[in-house]
């Protein structure tokens, strides 16, 4: 199913180092390969909201952050919403019972909850007022 499965991972964002960069293309060679991977860069907020908007699911899997202030522009785009659980803003999901949260070191929890979701599982999302409540 995974193989087969059709979607397109944006990463957007720049690693402080070079060399992690092409560690992650060294990962997601196959990814690239079949045109499933797209490593786009930095992006101003103005380009991040188009990207929020386009997305079927915004994917954060922060070990450490808490205040994620991605997953809240995530939030106020009502874009279905794939996180670890760590922060504020998984506390937030988990409690209106929206988007996925998995914890941050269970990598089988990630792998079968995105083949959920890719084989079309409905996601909650958090309604834009809700967020806007808790982050304007």
């Amino acid at each position: 199913m995974k193989d087969q499965a059709d979607f397109l991972l944006i990463v957007v964002g720049n690693p402080d180092k070079q060399d992690y960069l092409a560690y992650l293309k060294r990962k997601a060679k196959k990814l690239l390969q079949n045109n499933k991977i797209l490593f786009a860069g930095y992006k101003t907020n103005k380009e991040l909201l188009k990207y929020y908007n386009a997305a079927d699911l915004f994917l954060m899997t922060s070990k450490s952050e808490a205040g994620l202030v991605v997953s809240m522009e995530a939030m106020a785009c009502e874009t279905p919403i794939f996180s670890t659980n760590v922060g504020n803003t998984a506390e937030i999901l988990s409690k209106y019972n929206a988007g996925y949260i998995v914890d941050k070191t269970n990598y089988r929890e990630w792998e079968s909850n995105l083949t959920e979701i890719l084989s079309g599982k409905k996601i909650y999302i958090l309604t834009r007022n809700i967020a806007i409540d808790y982050y304007s």
